[in-house]
Parts: structure tokens; C-alpha cells; sequence
């Protein structure tokens, strides 16, 4: 098998797995929201998009670090230099520790500005303390997901999927099952939030552990010589191009939220949400056909002439335009109905303000 084809293979691979799980763990996630939505109310729903949107703040402390590490790992993988892929990694995994500690004190700091974001926020029971739920899982994902990125970058990501998506799924039954168990209790928000907390981390032991059996370059990384001065350097200057990009997309998809819930309610930010999920829903299913290729052109920018990758690139390109303008087309048509079969129709937006979603939260940002 020449290196094109191993390409295509691996490719094909990550699309197919990729599709396979997220169809299943898509629609989980769907009654999971509905079932939330019909027991625990709109007001709490509401909650729960507001603190993934303020902590989403918080992911620009990463700076684009995975990025930049994802980028340079293509010639070493290529090369097959375990040194620099250890070196590299360990440079890695020292950032995103700091990064993780950066993210609680940043997320502390930002405790006494959450009763401005959200107004009604003296009526929503321990509404701190689902907070630090929040804070505490992205800390998490900081100090242990850092792995993953070898494997995709080695266009290998197809591994990781088997264990992604049986969590997701597991995830999103628990949280069924609490939701109907235990609607009546008080603390029943907190239980559905601890699943989650609780199933996660036991994902990130399982993956990491996984990995490391793959990759001995992931063994013991402490031992791994320092990277180079200059190579620290050539990664801070991707880092800093990739910080403006960052800010943009935070400024564009993660604030919306934010803005309706200080200016209107948290109720509206529930129906709100009931369309941006399922665009980014689909938007997930649509970016795994454009995601899967991201190492692939990695691996082709390191391999291959300028031209080649041109014409790549605009093969893609084209793609991506049918890809998203059909699907704009899909969700301005079905949105009202399949609202008002999921939700009810009081939670239907005007249909103006769906255009206006669509247009910028699936159509711009897909290409």
C-alpha cells in the first residue's frame, strides 16, 4: 500500500467510525435534552447552556496550544522520529497542566460576575455549586485529554471512537434514568451533573491507559529530553496567530447565550438552545466528513508539492460549500416542526431569528 492510498484508508476509516458513533450518541443526546426540557423545566435547561457558554470563555486560557502541537507533530510522525513525538508531547502535556490550573483560578475569579449574566439566578438552587460541576469538567478535560492528539495526529483517531462514543452513550442513559428517577428530588439537577462528572473521568483513565498500550511514545514522559529553545519558540508564534482565531469564534458562537440571558431570561435562552443544539448536532455529523481530513493534510503538507495540496484543498473546498448550503437549506425548511413535535410549540422562535441562527451559527462558521 503506496503512502496515498494509506492516506485514503485512514481517512475513510476516521469518517466511518466517526459517523457510526455519532449517529447513535446524537440521538441519545437528543431525548436526553428533550426528557431534561419535559421534567426538569426550562429555567434550569437554560442554566445549563449559560454555564457551557461562560466556561467557554474560559477555553481561551488554551491559547490554541493543541493546535500548534497537533501541526508539529505531522513531520515527526512522517519521519517516524520518537524523540521529537516524546519531546513534543511532553511540552504538551507540561502546558496543558498549567492551562488546567489556569482555567480554576480564572473560573473563580469569575464567581462574583455570574449573577449579572444571569438575572434570575437567585431562584435557581445551588446555582454555585452547578457551577463548580461545570469548572471542575473542564478543568478535567485539560489534564487528561492531551493524549488524543497524538493519535489523530498520526490519522489513527478512528481508536479513540469504540470508547468515546460507548461513554457518551452510557452518559446520556444514566442521565435519562436520573431525570425520570429522581424528577421530584431537589438535588436531582446535581445527581445529573454528577453522572456526567463522575463517567467522565473514568473515560479519560480508560482512553489514556488505552494509549499509552499503543503508543510508547506516551510511556513515561517525564524522561523525555526538554524541546529545544527554538522549537518552543516556532510553537509560541503559531500559538499567538491562533489565539485572534480563537478569540473570534468564542466572540461569534459562545456569546449569544450570555447576551439573551442578561437582557431577556433564562427561558429564552432554553428555546434558544433547543435550535443551537441540534445545528451543532448536525454541524458535528457534517464537520466529521471535514474534521477526518485534517491529518490527512497534515500528513500531505509534509509529503507532497505545493500543487497537490492545492488541488486538494479546493476539491474540499467545493465539498464544503454543497455541504453546509444543502444543509442551511435542510434546517430553515424542517426546524418549525420537528420544534414543535420535540418541544411544544410555545417554544418555536420567529422565523427570522432562525434564519439569522442558521446563517451564522451553521453556514458561516462550516465554511
Amino acid at each position: 500500500m503506496n503512502k496515498t492510498d494509506s492516506r485514503t484508508v485512514k481517512t475513510a476509516r476516521n469518517i466511518g467510525a466517526n459517523i457510526a458513533s455519532r449517529a447513535v450518541v446524537s440521538v441519545l443526546k437528543l431525548v436526553s435534552r428533550v426528557a431534561f426540557a419535559r421534567l426538569l423545566g426550562t429555567q434550569l435547561l437554560g442554566v445549563n447552556g449559560i454555564f457551557s457558554d461562560v466556561l467557554g470563555m474560559l477555553t481561551l486560557a488554551e491559547l490554541g496550544v493543541g493546535t500548534a502541537i497537533h501541526f508539529n507533530l505531522y513531520r515527526p510522525l512522517a519521519e517516524k522520529n520518537e524523540a521529537k513525538i516524546r519531546s513534543l508531547m511532553r511540552f504538551y502535556r507540561s502546558a496543558y497542566r498549567v492551562i488546567a490550573a489556569a482555567v480554576l483560578l480564572l473560573g473563580a475569579a469569575l464567581l462574583p460576575a455570574l449573577p449579572y449574566l444571569i438575572r434570575e439566578h437567585g431562584s435557581i438552587p445551588y446555582f454555585y455549586g452547578i457551577y463548580g460541576i461545570f469548572l471542575f469538567n473542564l478543568a478535567a478535560e485539560y489534564s487528561f485529554t492531551y493524549k488524543r492528539t497524538l493519535a489523530s495526529a498520526a490519522q489513527e483517531g478512528y481508536v479513540i471512537v469504540p470508547y468515546t462514543a460507548a461513554f457518551e452513550g452510557a452518559i446520556c442513559l444514566l442521565q435519562i434514568g436520573t431525570v425520570f428517577l429522581f424528577r421530584e428530588d431537589p438535588y436531582c439537577y446535581l445527581m445529573y451533573l454528577g453522572v456526567q462528572s463522575a463517567a467522565l473521568l473514568l473515560e479519560y483513565v480508560v482512553i489514556n491507559r488505552m494509549l499509552d498500550r499503543r503508543y510508547p511514545a506516551l510511556r513515561d514522559l517525564s524522561r523525555a529530553e526538554p524541546l529545544p529553545r527554538g522549537e518552543k519558540s516556532a510553537v509560541w508564534r503559531k500559538v499567538r496567530a491562533l489565539l485572534y482565531h480563537k478569540i473570534g469564534d468564542y466572540t461569534v458562537a459562545r456569546t449569544d447565550t450570555l447576551v439573551i440571558s442578561a437582557i431577556i431570561s433564562v427561558e429564552t435562552v432554553a428555546r434558544y438552545q433547543n435550535y443551537s443544539t441540534l445545528l451543532l448536532t448536525v454541524d458535528a455529523v457534517a464537520y466529521l466528513f471535514v474534521g477526518s481530513t485534517i491529518s490527512s493534510f497534515g500528513d500531505l503538507f509534509v509529503s507532497e508539492k505545493p500543487e497537490r495540496r492545492r488541488e486538494v484543498f479546493e476539491e474540499m473546498l467545493v465539498f464544503d460549500y454543497f455541504l453546509y448550503g444543502v444543509g442551511t437549506a435542510f434546517f430553515i425548511t424542517l426546524f418549525p416542526p420537528f420544534i414543535t413535535l420535540a418541544y411544544g410549540a410555545e417554544h418555536l422562535l420567529p422565523m427570522g431569528t432562525v434564519i439569522l441562527v442558521v446563517g451564522t451559527n451553521f453556514f458561516l462558521l462550516g465554511i
